[in-house]
């Protein structure tokens, strides 16, 4: 289902990784989904030199630091959490037109089906203001829940979430794709108009 992702950001947007991540190689199998039902991602970051599981670091610092004697569950340390907090979430779909597993995420046309971004009265640098922050939660992470559209057509997608860290100049770029099949009644697709590729859909300046 995922293609294969590495944690770092891209940050050239005209970068063959802004598909599908680094290398981005298919998974397996395509997941099973009803248009209509949602689907969450988690996100974690999967460095080792902040895991003190690892033996890679002795003392007690940095900010994603846990001591395993703090935790009962060694799975609640926060090192396994996202570490980001301002910037949107994005989820984009393409119709693989066949099978998601041999097709070249580049040429796909994406639509955007979901998006979060900055809530009212909130600053750009204010963490409560965006939904990566619960991302970072240690416990009870929610993760990030999304809708297929009930009246989409039947068929094999690429699944794309993208996380933006605005803070950072350029732009950190966090792109990951999955492979899923929605069955259901829907008929629909977008129009082109709605319909960007990737790379394409952003440009250098202003990132």
């Amino acid at each position: 289902m995922q293609r294969t992702w590495w944690p770092d950001p891209v940050y050239n947007p005209l970068s063959s990784n802004i598909t599908c991540n680094w290398n981005g190689a298919a998974g397996a199998f395509h997941a099973p989904i009803s248009a209509g039902d949602n689907i969450t991602a988690h996100w974690d970051n999967d460095f080792l030199w902040d895991d003190p599981t690892a033996g890679l670091r002795t003392e007690n610092t940095g900010i994603f630091y846990c001591d395993p004697k703090s935790y009962t569950n060694i799975t609640e340390c926060p090192y396994r959490q996202w570490y980001h907090f301002q910037g949107p979430i994005l989820a984009y779909l393409a119709d693989c037109d066949g099978d998601c597993t041999t097709v070249d995420p580049s040429a796909l046309k994406w639509f955007k089906i979901a998006e979060s971004t900055l809530k009212p009265g909130h600053a750009l640098i204010d963490s409560a203001g965006w939904d990566q922050e619960p991302l970072t939660w240690s416990t009870n992470n929610p993760g990030w829940t999304i809708t297929i559209p009930e009246n989409l057509k039947s068929g094999r997608y690429l699944i794309r979430h993208e996380i933006l860290y605005i803070l950072n100049k350029p732009t950190q770029i966090f792109p990951y794709c999955a492979q899923i099949e929605v069955s259901g009644k829907g008929t629909e697709s977008p129009d082109e108009e709605y319909l960007v590729k990737f790379p394409g859909a952003y440009k250098l300046s202003g990132m």
